[in-house]
């Protein structure tokens, strides 16, 4: 994600969220928009899912996270877009391309499962290595391997808006499929100064022992984490935005306010084609710790994320099964076909039904990616309410 520069007034606007009226998608990979998010679901028919090899024993992680992201037609189009750019492009030396053929892999009829595993011999081989994920030991964590996927994408196209410009640093990903906006305002209670930072995420993640509180460890809904993380921004702080460049001290000699009291509001400002919402299961404590959250999460068919948004139907969702994201088995419950549902377990693909899946106690307690997409007529989204901060603070208008 990227957070641009501050600006105050409401006549001002973060770059980052003012409307941009380019085709990325054209630009960097010269397919339109248009075509890239037509069809958001792809469609595999649970006659012809395919499943995929555990490559070295190890690599579940790999396998639950392509049932789930190379299930989305935007991404795959992306994907195709760019193997044939790059024609000499070879999956044991590119990422973006180790995904393309790891999505031809799925595709392919008459066969239960795919041997070869691209993805994760490229995983494996260190293709992924960034901030986000590295390959430390046998199983990893899902969910880290997840964003460093993202992150391989947006690596591999050409940057049209970048770091500086008008419209702030945006990818393809974030501008046309799976870019979440927020506006998050900081208002002083005692002048009114206002400032706005601008943000897109690639994909939303929950802290369920921070949203329901450290004591409460029953089981929630997935839409109720997502409202809460919307209106989720702490104690009031201090420091007038009006005057941020200027330390506590240089305020009061400047005899300029200081803000006491800072209320901060979150603005959900443009819905994605496809959304992503990651739960964070991993708990870091102080003393160094580490506790695994395996409360239930409930999830729905259809979601509306956002009051007044559109709704989203449900595409996939990872699964952990294990007390440690890095040990354990990882598997995948994904959409292939309208109404129809499966279980991929590595190379072994289980139909079942909308109640199977949603009513099953291992699926809440080890769900950690959900992959969900906007229903077909809805709107793109870009007038999202404002979750309001503490006390009547920021959350108006933005």
């Amino acid at each position: 994600m990227f957070r641009m520069a501050a600006t105050v007034g409401d006549a001002a606007g973060p770059p980052v969220l003012r409307p941009l009226d380019q085709d990325l998608c054209m630009a960097a990979y010269g397919v339109s928009q248009e075509d890239v998010t037509r069809e958001l679901q792809w469609h595999c028919g649970s006659g012809s899912a395919v499943g995929i090899r555990n490559f070295d024993g190890h690599a579940c992680f790999v396998n639950a996270v392509a049932q789930v992201l190379l299930r989305l037609a935007p991404f795959r189009q992306l994907l195709d877009a760019h193997v044939r750019e790059h024609r000499e492009g070879n999956p044991a030396s590119c990422a973006a391309c180790a995904l393309g053929a790891q999505a031809a892999a799925l595709s392919v009829q008459g066969v239960s499962f795919d041997d070869d595993a691209p993805l994760a011999a490229a995983a494996r081989a260190g293709l992924f290595h960034n901030a986000e994920f590295a390959i430390e030991q046998n199983q990893c964590d899902a969910c880290e391997f997840f964003a460093a996927a993202l992150g391989a994408l947006t690596e591999a196209e050409w940057g049209i808006c970048v770091a500086g410009g008008a419209h702030g640093q945006r990818s393809v990903l974030q501008q046309h499929v799976c870019g979440i906006s927020f506006r998050q305002r900081r208002r002083c209670d005692a002048c009114g100064a206002i400032s706005d930072f601008g943000e897109i995420k690639t994909y939303l993640k929950v802290v369920p022992s921070v949203l329901l509180g450290p004591d409460n460890r029953g089981p929630c809904r997935l839409s109720d984490l997502i409202r809460r993380e919307l209106k989720h921004v702490g104690e009031p702080g201090q420091g007038c935005p009006a005057h941020a460049h200027l330390s506590a001290a240089q305020r009061e000699a400047a005899g300029v306010c200081r803000g006491i009291r800072v209320y901060t509001g979150n603005r959900w400002e443009r819905s994605p084609p496809v959304l992503f919402v990651a739960v964070q299961r991993v708990i870091n404590r102080a003393d160094g710790s580490e506790w695994y959250d395996r409360r239930a999460v409930s999830f729905p068919r259809t979601l509306r994320p956002v009051d007044g948004e559109c709704e989203y139907d449900f595409s996939g969702v990872v699964v952990h099964q294990g007390e440690r994201a890095t040990s354990g088995h990882y598997v995948a419950c994904a959409t292939v076909g309208v109404n129809e549902y499966a279980i991929f377990d590595d190379r072994t693909v289980t139909r079942k039904t909308w109640e199977q899946i949603s009513r099953n106690h291992a699926v809440q307690i080890g769900a950690y990616v959900f992959a969900y997409v906007r229903r077909p007529g809805a709107r793109a989204g870009g007038g999202g309410r404002a979750a309001a901060g503490s006390g009547g603070g920021a959350g108006g208008s933005a």
